[in-house]
């Protein structure tokens, strides 16, 4: 019995992890996905504007993944991340450091929770910044 409430827990756990990760990079490589103007990119930042107008800033603070827009308090989109590493790619699927040349944007996102670590890679192509 007791195995049982152990096993059912753990997998509570990761499911809840999952749902959070799944959420989080789905959520953003949606909005990104018609996004323009990209700007200040790093690993673990980076700034658009969505296909509404607003200027969204996407950063790492601490363990938490946050969203901000039009400069507002940063909300949370995913916690506990151990992790985490965009990379932009241009229209040969080469690396790059310029933002105008961006076409292609992955995520690589690990998050520990309760000590078990899930990680998830996800990516957009960039349609409003297609040659």
């Amino acid at each position: 019995l007791t195995q049982g409430f152990k096993s059912y827990f753990t997998a509570k756990t990761l499911v809840d992890t999952l749902n959070q990760v799944a959420m989080a990079s789905n959520g953003l490589m949606r909005e990104l996905k018609n996004g323009s103007s990209l700007s200040n990119i790093d690993t673990t930042t980076f700034s658009f504007v969505n296909q509404t107008g607003q200027s969204i800033v996407i950063n790492l603070s601490g363990t938490t993944l946050t969203r901000s827009v039009n400069g507002g308090t940063a909300q949370p989109l995913c916690k506990n991340v151990s992790n985490l590493i965009f990379s932009y790619y241009d229209q040969t699927l080469t690396s790059t450091a310029t933002s105008s040349n961006v076409r292609l944007i992955t995520m690589q996102l690990t998050m520990n929770n309760s000590g078990l670590p899930y990680s998830s890679m996800t990516g957009t192509v960039l349609r409003t910044l297609l040659p």
